[in-house]
C-alpha cells in the first residue's frame, strides 16, 4: 500500500475519544491500541500524517485499513480470522456436567426446566473418559482445560476424581476448574483435590447476605451466604496453590448490594478474583428481574470493584471472536453422556449433538458441523465495530427471546470501561 492517506480506522476497530483532544483506536481482535493527539473530528487527518512504516504496523495490528476496502471485504477478513480461531485445536476445553441435579433452587438458573434427575452412571462416566482419551490421543493439544460443572458437581465428587485421574494418564498437566455453588465443600473433598492436582474453583455469591439469601436458597428455602463464605475461606486456607474466583450474577436485585459483597470478602481476607455475569431472562428461567441492556449497571459495578483491586479486561465477559457454540475446541458434555452445542442448552434436546460414545459416527460429525457453521449474524453485524466481542449476540438468548442487538449496552458499558482504561 502506498501513502498513509489511503488508510482509515479499521471497520471492526473501536474509535474512542479521550480527554485533552486525543483519540484512541482499539482492536477487540488483537487487543492492540494506539492514541493520536487529535480529536475524533480530524482523526483521518492525523492518520494521514503518520509515518508510513508506523501506519503499516498499525494496519498489521488491525487498527487501520485501506480506504479502498469495502465493508464486505472487511467482514470477510474478519470471518477468516474468526475461522482460524474457532478451528484451532492447539488448546481444548472439555466442560463436563457431572450431574444435572442441584441442591440449590436459584430462580434465574438457565438450567431450570431440564430433567434434574440426570446424573452420571458408571457406564456414562466410562464413555466420557474414553471419549476424552481418544480425543486427546488424536488431536494432541498443547493445552488442556477441564471444567467440571452441574447442576452441582460436588454431588458427584468420586466421579470428578476418577475422570481427572483418567485424563492425567493421557495429559499429565491439564488445567482443572470446578464451578460449584460452594455449599458442599469440606476437608475431605479438598484433600482429594490436592491428591489429583485440582487447584481452581469458581463459586457464586450474589451480593450481600440479605440479597444472596433471597436468591440462592436450598430446596427447603435455607440460607447459604454464611456457609459459602466460610467454605471460600476454607479453600484458601487449605493450600496456597488453590485459587478461588467469586462470580456475582448481576440483576436489579443485587446491583446495589455489591458494596456489601466487597465488605464480606474483605472480612474473610479473600485473595482471589471477583467477576460478574449477566442474569439470563426468558422462557426457560421465568425470571423477570433482569437488567435492561441499556442500563449502565455493568459499567458502574466494575468501576466500583476496580477501586478494590479487581481489574478486568473491559470485554472479558462479552466474548472473543466466537462463543463455545461456534468454537470446535470447546466440548460441552452433559451428564447424559451427550455432547451439546451450548452451555445453556445442556439437557435440552434441540441443542444436543449426540452421544460421545458415538463420536466416530458420520451422523455425529455432521451434527457437530451443522452447529459450528450455523449462521449467527444479522445484516447489521457486517459493519458493526463490536462484532468481535458480540458475535451476533448470544444465540441461545436469540433462540429463546428473539434477536436483540446489544450494541447500545456495549457502548454504554464496555466501551466506557475501555475509555477509562485507555485514559489511565
Amino acid at each position: 500500500m502506498g501513502s498513509t492517506s489511503l488508510r482509515r480506522p479499521a471497520r471492526h476497530a473501536l474509535v474512542v475519544p479521550l480527554g485533552q483532544d486525543r483519540t484512541a483506536i482499539y482492536s477487540p481482535i488483537t487487543r492492540a491500541s494506539v492514541t493520536l493527539n487529535v480529536t475524533e473530528a480530524v482523526l483521518n487527518e492525523g492518520i494521514r500524517l503518520l509515518d508510513d512504516s508506523v501506519a503499516k504496523e498499525l494496519e498489521a495490528s488491525l487498527l487501520l485499513a485501506s480506504t479502498d476496502e469495502t465493508d464486505m471485504e472487511s467482514f470477510e477478513r474478519y470471518c477468516t480470522i474468526r475461522d482460524l480461531y474457532r478451528y484451532n485445536s492447539t488448546g481444548i476445553e472439555y466442560v463436563i456436567h457431572l450431574t444435572h441435579a442441584c441442591n440449590l433452587r436459584c430462580p434465574y438458573c438457565y438450567e431450570n426446566g431440564i430433567d434434574r434427575s440426570v446424573a452420571l452412571t458408571r457406564r456414562l462416566e466410562e464413555d466420557i473418559s474414553t471419549y476424552l482419551e481418544k480425543s486427546l490421543a488424536e488431536e494432541l493439544p498443547e493445552r488442556v482445560h477441564l471444567t467440571f460443572i452441574g447442576g452441582e458437581p460436588l454431588l458427584e465428587p468420586s466421579a470428578l476424581e476418577r475422570i481427572v485421574r483418567r485424563v492425567r494418564t493421557s495429559c499429565p498437566d491439564p488445567e482443572v476448574l470446578i464451578v460449584t455453588n460452594g455449599t458442599l465443600v469440606d476437608g475431605e473433598f479438598l484433600d482429594a483435590c490436592v491428591a489429583v492436582g485440582v487447584e481452581r474453583f469458581q463459586i457464586t455469591v450474589d451480593g450481600d447476605r440479605t440479597t444472596h439469601d433471597n436468591l440462592r436458597v436450598t430446596a427447603d428455602g435455607g440460607q447459604t451466604f454464611d456457609l459459602i463464605l466460610h467454605n471460600i475461606a476454607l479453600i484458601e486456607a487449605r493450600s496456597p496453590t488453590f485459587t478461588v474466583t467469586v462470580n456475582c450474577n448481576l440483576s436489579p436485585q443485587d446491583c446495589e448490594s455489591v458494596p456489601g459483597l466487597l465488605a464480606a470478602l474483605a472480612g474473610i481476607g479473600f485473595r482471589g478474583d471477583l467477576i460478574f455475569s449477566w442474569v439470563f431472562g426468558g422462557a426457560f428461567t421465568g425470571f423477570e428481574s433482569v437488567l435492561d441492556k441499556g442500563d449502565q449497571a455493568w459499567r458502574f459495578t466494575h468501576q466500583l470493584v476496580e477501586t478494590h483491586g479487581f481489574r478486568h479486561d473491559p470485554f472479558y465477559r462479552a466474548g472473543y471472536l466466537a462463543c463455545a457454540m461456534y468454537a470446535r475446541p470447546t466440548r460441552i458434555i452433559g451428564a447424559d453422556g451427550c455432547l451439546y452445542s451450548c452451555f445453556a442448552g445442556v439437557g435440552r434436546p434441540s441443542y444436543r449433538i449426540g452421544l460421545v460414545s458415538q463420536s466416530d459416527s458420520p451422523l455425529f460429525e455432521v451434527m457437530q458441523a451443522l452447529w459450528l457453521e450455523r449462521d449467527c449474524f444479522s445484516p447489521s453485524c457486517v459493519t458493526c465495530e463490536f462484532i468481535a466481542v458480540c458475535n451476533g449476540n448470544c444465540t441461545f438468548l436469540n433462540d429463546m427471546n428473539g434477536y436483540t442487538c446489544p450494541r447500545v449496552s456495549l457502548r454504554r458499558n464496555e466501551l466506557e470501561l475501555l475509555r477509562c482504561r485507555l485514559e489511565s
